[in-house]
């Protein structure tokens, strides 16, 4: 079990590395189902991966909220 651990927070390392914060997310939620303590690396790893995909979503969510009230705009200057 804790060369599975090792090999998991390896990879989320790694995905931090590549800016894959998907993967590093994946992984650590599978280290924190081991129902093991987390260290303080672990733990910064844990939120550097869902702090940098839920900034990816809201990003991706302001781009269609403009995008929409861009649209809008543009149908009622036309009426």
């Amino acid at each position: 079990m804790e060369n599975e651990r090792e090999k998991l927070i390896y990879l989320a390392k790694l995905g931090c590395q590549a800016g894959r914060y998907d993967d590093v997310m994946k992984s650590m939620r599978k280290v924190c189902e081991l129902d093991i303590e987390l260290s303080e690396e672990e733990r910064d790893l844990l939120t550097t991966g869902y702090k940098n995909v839920m900034e990816a979503k809201r990003v991706s969510l302001r781009v269609i909220s403009s995008i929409e009230k861009w649209k809008t705009r543009k149908e009622t200057t036309k009426m």
